[in-house]
């Protein structure tokens, strides 16, 4: 096991665990959220699902149109 391997590691199981990747980029010292979500945003596809509902939620309780 290499260096790179426990710091893979330790990002994917941060994010598994629903820690937000801007804190997770700070932890293996990544110079920009840029990079971690280039390397790790495949990992949390769930990520886009909860801002959908998110947003669904905020609309829902405003004034209902019809």
């Amino acid at each position: 096991m290499t260096f790179h391997d426990l710091r893979r590691t330790f990002a994917s199981t941060a994010l598994a665990e629903r820690v937000p990747i801007s804190e997770v980029s700070r932890w293996p010292g990544h110079g920009s959220v840029t990079t971690t979500v280039d390397l790790y945003g495949h990992l949390v596809p769930e990520a886009s699902e909860r801002a959908r509902t998110a947003l669904d939620n905020a609309f829902a309780t405003g004034p209902q149109l019809t």
